[in-house]
């Protein structure tokens, strides 16, 4: 798929060596994207835009098309193709379709290595994220062209997947996610290991491959100052640090810094950025992969007292549930952290069935969560003498950061269950809820509570009572006229 054009003198010999055993071998695509270019082959009303959707979410097949139209002869005054629609209008569907549509599928192609297959799917995940993020963002910015943003940050990161393809073993340490993996963000890091940087790495590519110098300059950091370049850059930093959590101080500020370039209130930019995640993971884009919206079921949220409707199923028990909520309301101003806690457990259990309830609370000034209150787990369970450190990124970690839920279950138990601290190894084959609980702007503790042997599997409507009696309880507390 590579053309003759012939390397610049200002690319790395190092860097070349690279790009020519790219060049040597074939290029795959993801199985979801050729089977959708199946289908589109056969629709009547196919259009070059709905064709574009399909190959933005690809960048081995979007470089090498963009790469390809730009080194066709076109004429002396061919101005330079920066879309994939404009790149597939020129080219035309049949043409497309014999050049693009007939590749291997990465899939297959590394079916026998299913880790290096898991690293290579998560790395183009995160190629595709970061162009769609920036995408987003370039429309929020009203960029005239936002698909030439989408397509410079999809391929900022495009090295490390043709390393896995050319040279896995010169990346044989990395693992599937792990933290590990952003040693390799580090430029010194990646010459000491290839000789030289993926940033030169990616020049002799694209130079290589015809692609018009404007991609470039969105990728170099030294013109950061440019609306573009840090639309780019920013993208790339949010997809690759959202698969760990994107509360960490450092991502906050590169957030707040990013909304002050572009004069955008921080609240705006974050629901986009959510939203982006959220669709993505509505369409089911990266099976069998973790996905960053396992996080957001923790955002937190105002959670109203609804009437809750005559269940047909034995849990909650409707009755039990208000009663306990009343008790807390009335007799507030009365209650010690303890009682509100006797009456809390007695309506988790008698009204919900959730006979394992514990409480951890985080001493004032501490990043610990310690065992407290705990009923019905037994003695052995690893609660009872744990602590658990906030220190270290894991889902309580997250969830102890204000008031919020969590309902830990089949529809998050594949994505959550690596990011579970020690203590819970036992319990990823069940269902669980979890509340943390902030009294007056300052965290009590974390709230947990599952159904035993008799209760593996829990339900939205205990999941809202559970809520409930959580917000009663916090409420409670915040009333207290006794010391907490």
């Amino acid at each position: 798929m590579a053309t003759d054009v012939k390397i610049s003198s200002e690319v790395s010999p190092v860097a070349a060596n690279f790009v020519k055993s790219w060049q040597k071998i074939p290029w795959p695509a993801r199985l979801t994207t050729l089977e959708q270019l199946r289908s589109a082959k056969t629709q009547t009303s196919m259009t070059t835009g709905k064709l574009a959707a399909i190959i933005e979410h690809d960048p081995f097949i979007s470089m090498q098309l963009i790469g390809f139209v730009n080194s066709s002869p076109r004429g002396n005054f061919a101005s330079d193709v920066t879309t994939i629609e404009h790149a597939i209008m020129l080219m035309g569907f049949d043409q497309f379709f014999e050049r693009f549509g007939r590749r291997m599928p990465v899939e297959k192609l590394l079916e026998k290595e299913p880790v290096r297959l898991g690293q290579i799917r998560e790395r183009i995940a995160i190629c595709e994220f970061a162009g769609l993020i920036a995408l987003e963002l370039a429309n929020l910015r009203n960029d005239s062209k936002a698909e030439e943003v989408s397509v410079a940050a999809m391929l900022h990161d495009i090295i490390e997947p043709l390393l896995l393809l050319s040279h896995p073993d010169k990346l044989g340490e990395l693992k599937e996610f792990s933290l590990s993996n952003r040693i390799w963000q580090e430029e010194s890091l990646q010459r000491s290991r290839f000789g030289c940087s993926y940033a030169e790495m990616r020049h002799a590519l694209m130079s290589q491959y015809g692609m018009p110098s404007m991609f470039h300059d969105m990728m170099d950091a030294s013109l950061v100052e440019h609306p573009r370049t840090r639309t780019v850059l920013f993208a790339v930093e949010w997809a690759h640090a959202a698969w760990h959590g994107t509360w960490t101080p450092a991502l906050q500020q590169s957030l707040a810094a990013f909304g002050a370039a572009l004069m955008k209130p921080v609240d705006v930019i974050w629901h986009r950025l959510t939203q982006v995640t959220l669709r993505l993971a509505r369409q089911g884009a990266w099976n069998g992969l973790s996905h960053p919206a396992m996080w957001l079921p923790m955002l937190p949220g105002d959670w109203p007292l609804p009437k809750v409707a005559a269940p047909k199923h034995a849990w909650p028990d409707v009755k039990v549930v208000e009663k306990t909520i009343t008790q807390l309301e009335q007799s507030a101003s009365e209650l010690d952290v303890g009682q509100v806690m006797t009456i809390l457990f007695r309506g988790v259990r008698l009204g919900i069935g959730l006979d394992r309830v514990a409480l951890l609370v985080q001493p004032k000034g501490s990043k610990v969560l310690k065992p407290r209150f705990i009923v019905g787990l037994p003695d052995d369970h690893p609660l009872h003498s744990t602590e658990l450190s906030l220190d270290t990124p894991h889902v309580l970690t997250k969830l102890a950061m204000k008031t919020q839920g969590l309902w830990f279950g089949n529809h998050n138990r594949s994505n959550l269950s690596k990011f579970l601290p020690a203590a819970f190894a036992d319990e990823q084959n069940r269902d669980w809820f979890a509340m943390s609980i902030w009294v007056h702007g300052h965290p009590l503790g974390v709230l947990y509570a599952d159904g035993g042997s008799h209760r593996p599997h829990l339900d939205e409507p205990s999941y809202q009572a559970f809520k409930q009696l959580s917000q009663a309880a916090l409420t409670a507390l915040e009333h207290s006229t006794k010391p907490h």
